[in-house]
């Protein structure tokens, strides 16, 4: 579990890592920038569940699976609630709730908003199948 930071120091509220419930999609979607999918899009938010329903997540993200195992990050982003730690801890969460599903690897492209440094300490690693494609961060699951 994520917290986000508060004024004064302290502990912070506690956050959680959801699928995006149909309801609020269009929260995620305004957040990302995304909105087209596919069948195999799942939709995840950051959120404080104490929060009313109307208020924004702190982070929103995509995953897209193949038929191979292969889990994409095809849109991440950070809410104007985000802490230092957001990326961090968001990554972590879908890291962690993907090993609960049939993905056998996540992959997010090397040129997205994602900081390498966040990327890394998430467990991804740098992999370009040949010198000049398309470069993208991979962690195992």
């Amino acid at each position: 579990m994520a917290r986000s930071p508060v004024a004064g120091g302290g502990m912070g509220i506690p956050m959680v890592l959801r699928k995006v419930p149909p309801a609020r999609r269009h929260l995620a979607e305004h957040m990302t920038g995304y909105s087209a999918g596919t069948p195999t899009d799942t939709w995840w938010e950051l959120v404080d569940t104490a929060a009313p329903d109307y208020d924004p997540p702190a982070a929103a993200a995509v995953s897209r699976s193949d038929t191979v195992g292969c889990t994409r990050i095809v849109a991440f982003k950070l809410g104007d609630s985000a802490g230092d730690h957001t990326v961090e801890d968001l990554l972590a969460a879908l890291v962690a709730a993907l090993r609960r599903t049939d993905a056998t690897s996540v992959s997010v492209p090397a040129a997205g908003t994602i900081p390498p440094t966040a990327l890394r300490s998430a467990g991804f690693r740098r992999y370009e199948k040949e010198e000049g494609s398309t470069a993208h961060y991979v962690v195992a699951l």
